[in-house]
């Protein structure tokens, strides 16, 4: 099977994020289990809160934290955060998603 990217986006309370989070996940993969996470926190989603319920709900993928400076929950912030994605900061992501990949199927 080749590589599968899946992306979810989600608004409210921690726990609330992190459960729609993994069902949209869930939804996109099917039965195949994340091996990378990478996960964006806010100021409504802080990242020392929402990362480890990522964790725990999938042990065995490995998970890159990245925090926003704004909150995605903010009204008109989401529209703002797609439109004004710093490119490095995402190629920076890619660089190492295509890292931890090939560590990832050369431990296979």
């Amino acid at each position: 099977m080749g590589l599968q990217v899946a992306s979810a986006l989600s608004e409210g309370s921690v726990d609330h994020a992190a459960a729609e989070l993994s069902k949209q996940i869930e939804r996109r993969l099917g039965s195949v289990p994340p091996k990378l996470l990478l996960v964006f926190g806010s100021t409504a989603q802080p990242l020392a809160e929402l990362a480890p319920l990522l964790a725990r709900r999938y042990p065995g993928a490995a998970l890159l934290g990245l925090r926003l400076l704004v909150s995605s929950s903010s009204p008109g912030t989401r529209r703002t955060l797609r439109q004004s994605w710093p490119l490095p900061a995402i190629s920076w992501c890619f660089r190492a998603l295509v890292a931890v990949s090939r560590k990832i199927r050369k431990q296979r």
